[in-house]
């Protein structure tokens, strides 16, 4: 039984052998013109040699750090009258009146259309067409599995 394995297992030897040499030929950027795969895809010295002043690139001082955490903004809504005015002075409490920005601002409308299930790859091509055509934008709709696929 072990004179029938040593022929397989020079084989198997063989090509590891082989299996590592083209690694190792590869790994030193030797085959990158025949494969098409650089071998230093994941180091990226182009990027590095292609920047642009890197020493202008200063550190924060703890100070602006400082300054930047206790900045941030509060958006509350949507709220009308009163309840709108509890809220805004619920949430600012404590925060001097000089630092406050109050800002309104109104959304309009969207309106939604929603299309049937599109089971049929050929009639989801057809429909995508017809949209695309009458340059209305649309995405798919994520929902019940039953209902899938379908636009909006």
């Amino acid at each position: 039984a072990t004179s029938e394995r040593e022929p397989l297992m020079r084989v198997v030897v063989v090509l590891l052998l082989a299996a590592n040499l083209l690694f190792f030929t590869w790994s030193r950027g030797w085959l990158d013109a025949v494969t098409g795969l650089p071998a230093e895809a994941g180091r990226e010295p182009q990027r590095l040699a292609a920047q642009q002043h890197p020493e202008r690139i200063q550190p924060l001082a703890a100070s602006a750090v400082a300054a930047l955490t206790q900045t941030s903004c509060l958006e509350l809504g949507p709220l009308d009258g009163d309840a709108a005015l509890a809220a805004a002075q619920a949430a600012l409490k404590g925060v001097g009146t000089a630092e406050i920005q109050v800002r309104s601002t109104e959304l309009p409308g969207v309106w939604v259309v929603a299309t049937i299930k599109l089971s049929d790859p050929d009639f989801r091509a057809r429909k995508e067409a017809t949209y695309k055509q009458l340059r209305l934008p649309f995405e798919p709709l994520d929902g019940l599995p039953a209902e899938q696929p379908a636009f909006v």
